[in-house]
């Protein structure tokens, strides 16, 4: 082979690695939160790459699954999860 379809195939190989790490590296943490609101208890699951982030999602997702309007969306998010679960992938 010549040189140039050496460089052209290591290339490729290491795009398609980087690629491969990205993929499958994306989700580090799974997080259930629930929250209660309004005597209403829900929970939802997030994945995400940062577990506060994964967190806030999770509790930003449960209080409108609460039917929490955008007036006391707030209030809701600033509350205390009940249940508050993480791990690692």
């Amino acid at each position: 082979m010549s040189r140039g379809t050496l460089i052209s195939v290591g290339f490729l190989i290491f795009i398609a690695a980087i690629s491969f790490q990205s993929i499958l590296g994306a989700d580090k943490f799974s997080c259930e939160v629930c929250v209660v609101y309004n005597d209403q208890r829900v929970c939802q699951k997030a994945v995400g790459e940062d577990k506060d982030r994964t967190i806030n999602q999770a509790i930003i997702t449960a209080c409108a699954g609460a039917g929490v309007d955008g007036f006391t969306e707030d209030d809701c998010q600033s509350r205390k999860p009940v249940k508050l679960e993480c791990s690692a992938n």
